[in-house]
């Protein structure tokens, strides 16, 4: 059985409800509250939420994207998600064909993405942009998922958490080292998958959206 703790005004727990709702995922949820909150924080001391109980398979799931990946249904098959990448930057090419094309995505986005370059070179594409490179499930480190990259000719961008569940650093570093000029890696202090930093930080998840994207689109004008 899954429980969700959260609160109804926090939009991270909602991100995790609704992919869970949308999945007809069976769960129950507790909003923490003054009298919860004790219970909360004796399975987890950070006081972050959400967070989801796995009972089933004693498992506690601390972050709101792996919370998504971990509840929901399976992603599309790769050979779907490889059409609408191609899909997509055709789309693309047709509205803005006097600029430089550049693919990517977020997590299993990007990963089906690079998957979808190696199997035949997308048309036009001057470079590959990762926001948040999904290299193992969380709480597997392992770098397989990395190994087709060696097969990308184009220059790629990782944009990565420095917190990030799905991409241990010491996997992560080595893998884009191994890529040589091809590759560069950009990570934020703090971050985790979903770009999300603590409020001690003194930073907001909007600061860190602008740093992100200001990161590409620097990285993307010095490929043209």
């Amino acid at each position: 059985m899954l429980t969700v703790y959260g609160h109804p005004i926090s939009s991270f727990t909602w991100k995790a409800l609704i992919a869970l709702y949308e999945n007809d995922t069976p769960f129950d949820f507790i909003t923490v509250d003054q009298s919860t909150y004790a219970d909360f924080i004796a399975k987890w001391p950070m006081g972050k939420f959400p967070i989801l109980i796995d009972s089933d398979r004693k498992k506690m799931v601390t972050e709101t994207s792996v919370i998504i990946e971990h509840g929901g249904k399976r992603p599309d098959p790769p050979a779907l998600a490889h059409a609408a990448v191609r899909a997509a930057v055709a789309k693309a090419r047709d509205l803005a064909p006097s600029l430089p094309l550049f693919a990517g995505g977020k997590s299993f986005g990007g990963r089906m993405t690079s998957q979808a370059q190696t199997k035949e070179p997308l048309p036009h594409v001057r470079g590959l942009v990762f926001f948040g490179f999904p290299l193992h499930p969380a709480g597997k480190p392992s770098d397989e998922r990395a190994t087709h990259l060696s097969d990308i000719r184009l220059p790629m961008l990782f944009l990565q958490g420095e917190n990030d569940a799905l991409a241990s650093l010491d996997l992560l570093k080595p893998v884009v080292a191994r890529l040589g000029e091809r590759a560069a890696l950009k990570l934020v202090p703090h971050a985790d998958h979903s770009f999300h930093v603590p409020a001690k930080t003194g930073r907001t998840d909007a600061d860190v959206l602008n740093e992100i994207l200001d990161a590409a689109a620097a990285w993307m004008l010095g490929r043209d």
